[in-house]
């Protein structure tokens, strides 16, 4: 990682959503990481800290709502924002009782999920 640039931790198992988000963010505002795996997004969490971890449904090797107690794990503030086409109202309800700050239904605009990422930084 470089300098002192908040850290943003993308998870999600779309390589094309992933590189297209990592273009469309500010590299001087922060560092962007993308990892298409829950074990990956493990290691990151545990070596980066990460401020701000854009956090898929749906990966490959589970669901992302039964990894946030792994993320809160970690200690500090990490700033969650969920992203996923599962459209179950119950996921969402579930989500923000478990400390999401944002929830957010694909399809969406890459505008709002850059506007959300960038309000949530330090």
């Amino acid at each position: 990682m470089t300098g002192n640039l908040p850290v943003l931790l993308i998870i999600d198992d779309d390589s094309d959503f992933c590189q297209l988000l990592i273009s469309l963010m500010d590299n001087t505002l922060l560092q962007v990481e993308a990892v298409h795996t829950l074990g990956q997004a493990q290691l990151i969490i545990d070596q980066e800290r990460p401020h701000v971890i854009l956090l898929d449904q749906h990966l490959p090797d589970g669901l992302g709502i039964d990894f946030i107690p792994k993320i809160r794990s970690a200690g500090g503030k990490i700033n969650i924002i969920m992203i996923t086409a599962d459209l179950n109202s119950l996921v969402a309800v579930d989500a923000r009782e478990r400390g999401v700050r944002h929830f957010i239904s694909k399809p969406c605009s890459f505008k709002t999920i850059t506007d959300l990422v960038y309000s949530t930084l330090p």
